[in-house]
Order: structure tokens, then C-alpha cells, then sequence
């Protein structure tokens, strides 16, 4: 009898065990370049230039403004090029060449003004040495050439002028040169870059012709501000 009612009660399944949860995925990583070293500096700078007095530099000086560039080949090493724009003037005086030159009390034939007109191009290579983040030394050899505007004329603002005298001279050289760049960062490799330099400029002098020559060899001076990244 018990055999029979063990066999009429309905059979119950197990419980099926319990799915394992699966696992979350790994987090991915995202890998950030770290910051680098800027490839290339920009500069905008204003200067001067020692230079011999003359008609065209009565003060013995030359204002300069300047755009530069330089592109880092390693974090020492770099090749910089560099245009410089100079203007500067004064007056050139005429003699009276007559018989009675020393008899006449107003000798000046005539006074006219002068000007020059420099466009320059530095191409050199420059050791900069990264003390500190904040602090770099460096020097600078350069090749340099320029083309030298010379007028004479009571008005130099005026090239229509028919009366005007005017020489186009060409020099060459080199200059040699050190300075402080303080480095500024930004973010990243960006950085402000101020920057104090001076050099030697090497100089042929400048012919210009019946104006006669000017020597252009002198100490220079600059400050500039700019940019690397």
C-alpha cells in the first residue's frame, strides 16, 4: 500500500542551480601622450643696432624690429631664421666747392634729407640649454644678408620725386650671439617665450655708389615675445 501511494504523488524536479552572474567587462584604459617638447618657437622682438655715425645714423644707432622663428630638431638643438626691418635717417649736408668756398659765410650749398631702408635675413642654428622649465640659456650663429635702400631728398617719403637720388647697396656677414629665454607654460608643450639676446653682427660694409659706403658691423641688442608649441 505505501508502495502504491509513493507511486501516485507526482515526482518534483530539483531546482536547477542558479546561473552564474556574469562577470563585468574590464574598464578600458585610455592612454594619454604626455606632454611634449614644443617642435617650433615664434617670436616677435624690437632692438638695436651699434653702428659708425653717419648721414643716415646720426645717432650711431638703428632701431630694429624683427620676426623670428626656430624649429627644434632635439630639445638642445635648433635652426632659426630670422627677418629684420631697419629704418633710420638725418640729413646730409652739400659744400659750396667754388673758389670762394672759405670766403662765404653760408658754405652749405644745400642740406637734404636721408633715409635707409634695411631688410635683413638671419639663417642659423641656435644651442639652447633647458636649466630649468623656467629658465633657458642660449647662443646663436647666424649668416646674414641684407638689402639697403639709401635716399636722398628733401622729402624720403616721397619716391615719386623726381629730384630724388637713390642707391640700392647689398652686404653679407655673419653674427654671433647669446641670451635668456624664460619660458612660460601654458598647457601641454605651449608655452609664452620672452626672451632677452645679445650678439656681434659681422657686417661687409654697404656700397651705395656716388653715396659713397657705410659700415653696418655692430653690437645688437633685442627683447622679444612670442610662442612655442
Amino acid at each position: 500500500m505505501i508502495s502504491l501511494l509513493l507511486l501516485a504523488l507526482p515526482a518534483f524536479a530539483a531546482d536547477p542551480a542558479p546561473e552564474a552572474t556574469p562577470a563585468a567587462p574590464a574598464p578600458v584604459l585610455v592612454r594619454l601622450d604626455p606632454p611634449s617638447e614644443p617642435k617650433v618657437t615664434l617670436q616677435l622682438g624690437i632692438g638695436t643696432q651699434r653702428v659708425p655715425h653717419s648721414s643716415f645714423a646720426p645717432n650711431g644707432g638703428r632701431t630694429t624690429a624683427s620676426l623670428s622663428g626656430r624649429y627644434h630638431l632635439t630639445k638642445w638643438l635648433g635652426v632659426d631664421v630670422a627677418l629684420v626691418h631697419a629704418r633710420t635717417g638725418g640729413n646730409r649736408e652739400f659744400y659750396n666747392d667754388s673758389d670762394d668756398y672759405y670766403a662765404d659765410e653760408d658754405y652749405y650749398a644745400e642740406s637734404v634729407h636721408t633715409s635707409l631702408l634695411t631688410e635683413r635675413l638671419d639663417v642659423g642654428v641656435s644651442v639652447e640649454v633647458p636649466v630649468t622649465v623656467w629658465f633657458h640659456p642660449f647662443a646663436r650663429v647666424a649668416a646674414v644678408g641684407a638689402i639697403n635702400v639709401a635716399r636722398l631728398d628733401e622729402d624720403t617719403s616721397d619716391p615719386t620725386n623726381l629730384n630724388q637720388l637713390s642707391q640700392v647697396g647689398f652686404d653679407g656677414g655673419g653674427y654671433v650671439g647669446g641670451g635668456l629665454a624664460f619660458p612660460i607654460p601654458v598647457r601641454h608643450q605651449v608655452r609664452l617665450v620672452p626672451s632677452l639676446e645679445v650678439g656681434y653682427s659681422g657686417l661687409t660694409p654697404v656700397g651705395l655708389g656716388d653715396m659713397g659706403s657705410l659700415a653696418d658691423s655692430g653690437l645688437t641688442a633685442r627683447f622679444a615675445w612670442g610662442v612655442s608649441f
